[in-house]
């Protein structure tokens, strides 16, 4: 079993594809994150913003359950763009021969999400690409891996120029009612309560030179993706921990020893870390209260015990002397609060 990534996160370009998919299902935006306990502003959603892995599967959690509909995952893949799945599509449809996509997709899959490991296995003159969730604190929906795999065969067929027809493909789940949809999307049987989620390939067929490979496009594409990989490896415990407390308040008080946990270390030894960089936990918690202040302050429809609420103060006087000790001034003097 691969090692689980702690402080898992995925980008805001693969979570916009779900939220886009539910509004294609008549489901409004805010309806959804309200529905999945998230908040996120228009700021969160534009390029390179990520988001925490558990709040993630809350997104998919809510719009499932919104949709009510079996094959939403198959939905998702179906509906993703070269976007969705940031400069790793262009590596994909750079490359000189699926094999060597699939390596690529390996090596960079953070770039999309931290939610799983992509791999090619051979067989016995077949070729399984296999899709392994790795799951933070909240359990998978079967849909992430129907979505996973429908992405991964249309990216196939797109190189192949429609030539990737899969042998077969499996999935651990059990069939979620009627099939008829999957091997309409998959032209091919659909196994379910298999040992792996995988697409089967013929083996030559990963060899094949692709008629729209371009090597120098593929090292700019490459070089690209290793700088947007250092950025998210190099990122500061202080930025993790603040987006951790960010996508995290709104759901109850956050501690540090939750933090901490999260981050797989101890409180200690983060307490130690963030001194190493000139801050302390109560200071980020304070930062991230304070602009989440500012933000709820904007909305007409919170009333200041409800932004205390959020913010984990138990009462509407500690807030107000909090913020006045932040800003110099009291929140009402920032917007029109009821």
């Amino acid at each position: 079993m691969t090692e689980k990534n702690q402080s898992s996160t995925v980008s805001m370009q693969w979570v916009n594809g779900i939220i886009e998919t539910a509004q294609r299902k008549g489901i409004d935006r805010q309806v959804l994150l309200t529905e999945a306990g998230i908040i996120l502003s228009d700021h969160d959603l534009i390029e390179n913003q990520r988001l925490p892995l558990d709040d993630t599967v809350r997104i998919w959690r809510a719009a499932i359950k919104l949709s009510d509909d079996p094959h939403f995952g198959l939905s998702v893949g179906e509906n993703s763009k070269p976007s969705n799945i940031n400069v790793v599509s262009y590596l994909v449809m750079s490359s000189a021969t699926l094999r060597d996509a699939l390596s690529k997709v390996k090596k960079f899959r953070r770039l999309v999400s931290d939610g799983g490991y992509i791999d090619y296995v051979s067989k016995e003159h077949e070729s399984w690409v296999v899709f392994e969730t790795a799951e933070e604190t909240l359990p998978f929906t079967y849909h992430q891996a129907e979505a996973v795999l429908v992405v991964i065969y249309r990216f196939a067929r797109l190189v192949l120029q429609g030539d990737a027809h899969p042998t077969r493909v499996m999935f651990c789940h059990a069939a979620p009612g009627d099939s008829a949809e999957h091997e309409r999307i998959f032209h091919c049987p659909v196994v379910f309560n298999a040992e792996a989620n995988a697409i089967v390939f013929d083996d030559e067929l990963l060899d094949k030179s692709l008629l729209q490979a371009n090597d120098e496009l593929s090292r700019l594409h490459e070089i690209f993706a290793e700088q947007m990989l250092a950025k998210i490896e190099k990122q500061t415990l202080t930025q993790k921990v603040y987006r951790l407390l960010e996508q995290r308040m709104a759901h109850g008080p956050v501690s540090r020893d939750i933090i901490a946990s999260q981050l797989a270390m101890s409180e200690r030894s983060l307490q130690r870390k963030l001194k190493q960089e000139d801050t302390s936990f109560q200071e980020i918690v304070d930062n991230v209260r304070l602009d989440l202040a500012e933000s709820y302050l904007q909305d007409r429809d919170l009333s200041l015990q409800d932004i205390a609420a959020l913010l984990g103060f138990s009462e509407v006087s500690t807030f107000y002397r909090a913020y006045k000790r932040w800003t110099g001034h009291a929140p009402r003097q920032s917007s029109h609060i009821k």
